[in-house]
This record gives C-alpha cells, structure tokens and sequence, in this order.
C-alpha cells in the first residue's frame, strides 16, 4: 500500500505507539506495520531501531500527533492523504487493557476530525476535512471475547427454534425450511436443522427490526402459491 502511495504521488503517515522511550523507537510497537517491511524500517545492525528515510518520513511513534495534525489544541493542520491511526495498549480494547479507552480513542479521533476547521482546497474549491475525508475503523479481533456473562440470545435462539421445529410448532416458513432440512436424514440431521433454524430466526429477527415489517409466517408459502395460480 505504501509503494502505490508514493507511486502516486499521494502522502501518508503511520501514526503507532512505541516500547520504550529513551530516544530508541524499538520499530514502534508489536503493531507498527512497517516495522516488518525492510525497505521502510532498514532495522540497525542489532535491529534495535528503525533507520530508514520511509520510517523517519511517514511514521510517527505517537498516536496522539494525530489530532495536532488535525488542528486540535492550536496543531498544524497536517492530516495526510492516508493515515494509518494505531492505538496504544491501553486503549487497543484488547484483554488486560482499560475498559473504556478503546471506544474514548476512536472518538476523540473522529470528533477531532468532524470539529476541525482544517480544510483542504481541491478544483480550486475549499473542503473541511471532515468533508473530505473517508474514516474506517477496524478491529484486529472479532466474536472472541465477551464479558463474564456468556451471550444469553445464543441459547435463546437455539430455544426457539427447537420450539419451532417441535410437535406444538406454529405452522411457518421458518418452521417448514427447517423441517425439509431435518428430514434429509443422515448423521445429526435434525441437530443440524435446529442450528440452521436457529441462525435463520437470528437473520428474520434482525431483518424485522431495521425495517419495521410486520411478520408474516407464511409470506414466502403465499407468495409461491400465488405465482403458480398466476
């Protein structure tokens, strides 16, 4: 990604934490990307430190430099192209780390950007960098961890699809997918209906609540009955 930048001629800086302090930068931290691509770090003869004119030029062994380069508390206005924005430890929402600096972080970051009067000036007409500026926020781990209490909605959806499935089952298109799947028979066939069911019911749930539809529980049977009487 870098190469193509500077291939374009388009600026860019990764703005990352460091291990230690005492003038060695220690090639950032165990998240500083470029400290493992060699054309950029050029690590010292004890790979110790970053040596590079790419390390020195574009990144920055600070995450907070990132909001003085977006005007904040008196700051240039000097938000590159492309930003690379990596959290210290304590606030990278991982295990062992502060409980509430993740989600503080992100925000500062992005309010930061939405209340700077930086702009930048493209066809000769003035942009904020809010107006500009296309924001991605990502995690590096995802459906790992929760709190001390395991998921409740797990247990409940496979609850209610059991009962949806059972003897007392409404009659439904939930229910009528989930019967078909059951009856292919083979090992844990059933088993693997109630799962399927389960995931379905999760997908119909959500569906309904962002659009605010009424359920219909055999809207999928009535449309197909209609297309064949037509």
């Amino acid at each position: 990604m870098a190469d193509l930048l500077d291939g374009a001629n388009l600026t860019w800086t990764y703005y990352s934490s460091a291990y230690s302090s005492a003038g060695q930068d220690k090639g950032g931290s165990l998240w500083t990307a470029p400290n493992a691509l060699q054309a950029i770090c050029v690590p010292d003869a004890n790979f110790q430190n970053c040596t590079g004119t790419e390390w020195k030029n574009h990144v920055v062994i600070n995450p907070p430099q990132v909001l003085s380069d977006l005007g904040t508390n008196g700051g240039t206005c000097d938000l590159k192209n492309v930003s690379w924005v990596i959290p210290t430890g304590p606030n990278s929402d991982h295990p062992g780390g502060s409980s509430t600096g993740g989600p503080d972080w992100v925000a500062s970051i992005v309010n930061a950007l939405g209340e700077s009067r930086c702009t930048d000036t493209i066809n000769g007409q003035s942009f904020t960098y809010w107006q500009d500026t296309a924001v991605v926020i990502t995690w590096d781990d995802w459906g790992g961890f929760y709190d001390h209490e395991p998921p409740a909605i797990l247990a409940t959806l496979v609850q209610g699809a059991q009962h949806i499935l059972g003897p007392f089952g409404i009659d439904c298109d939930l229910r009528r997918w989930g019967l078909k799947l059951a009856e292919r028979g083979g090992r844990n066939a059933k088993k693997q209906a109630i799962i399927a069911t389960a995931r379905k019911l999760a997908v119909l749930l959500h569906h309904l609540w962002v659009s605010g539809e009424v359920h219909e529980p055999l809207h999928n049977s009535r449309r197909l009955t209609v297309a064949a009487a037509a």
